[in-house]
């Protein structure tokens, strides 16, 4: 049976679309992505392939998620979060059609104060609580061991709430990466899978002109190569952190689920 992640937040700037495109699309297989979204920021600013709804269009959704033969992703922006929710609430039994749900938070205190209150949301409206996932998003790397101090209010919250789980090793790390690829003109995944020897370039350009503009391209792109590795090591341990359900795990690709060696 295909696989099938929804991402949802009821409010914005908090990740769900780069761990859409960063974390799971690229490590599951071809999997389809669906936007519920206005205003279309969503996964398709990052080259990813969506087919968009709106909340009206709900009954298709739904429809369609059913018929999927592919992995798929749900992607629920904060301008429809509240619609949605509703017609989650209406159509009983609905919101188990996912296989897990994933809920991004960061270390912002008002930001994890909405994530308690779209976690409730997601239990009035009939989730098993097993299928939730909260993905602790932008944890800062100084205190990486102490996620308990970062997000309190919510490791609180899932350590305390019967029949929630707390995962700490769900967690992405902040990372500038995204805004030098940009500044580069460069995607993730072209970086990820460019297997060119920077180093030995460096090394060669050095010898020759030091302070050339394009020694110092080069030396920019031996940096950003490097950050990604880093960044690709982080996310493939946190995509095994999700713990997908056994047979979808068996049916990926055996690349994807060694990210902790």
């Amino acid at each position: 049976m295909p696989l099938k992640i929804l991402v949802i937040h009821s409010t914005s700037m908090v990740g769900k679309s780069t761990a859409v495109v960063s974390l799971l699309h690229p490590r599951l297989n071809s999997p389809r992505v669906f936007s519920v979204e206005k205003q279309n920021q969503d996964a398709g600013r990052y080259g990813i392939e969506v087919v968009r709804y709106r909340a009206p269009d709900f009954k298709k959704l739904i429809d369609d998620i059913i018929i999927e033969p592919k992995d798929l992703i749900v992607d629920v922006g904060a301008s429809q979060y509240a619609d949605i929710m509703k017609e989650f609430a209406r159509v009983r039994g609905a919101i188990n059609d996912f296989d897990v749900v994933i809920v991004p938070t960061t270390p912002d205190g008002r930001v994890q104060e909405e994530t308690l209150g779209t976690i409730e949301t997601l239990r009035k409206v009939g989730l098993q609580p097993e299928k939730l996932r909260v993905l602790f998003n932008r944890a800062t790397i100084e205190q990486g061991d102490d996620l308990d101090l970062q997000f309190e209010p919510v490791i609180v919250y899932l350590t305390e709430t019967r029949g929630l789980s707390y995962h700490d090793d769900l967690v992405v790390y902040e990372n500038p990466i995204h805004s030098d690829l940009r500044a580069e003109g460069l995607s993730f995944e072209q970086v990820a899978n460019d297997t060119t020897n920077y180093r030995k370039m460096v090394d060669e350009a050095l010898r020759k002109a030091p302070k050339s503009p394009e020694t110092m391209a080069l030396i920019r792109r031996l940096s950003i190569q490097r950050a990604v590795a880093s960044a690709k090591l982080d996310l493939d341990a946190a995509f095994v952190a999700i713990r997908l359900p056994a047979a979808h795990v068996e049916a990926l690709p055996a690349v994807h689920v060694h990210a902790e060696e």
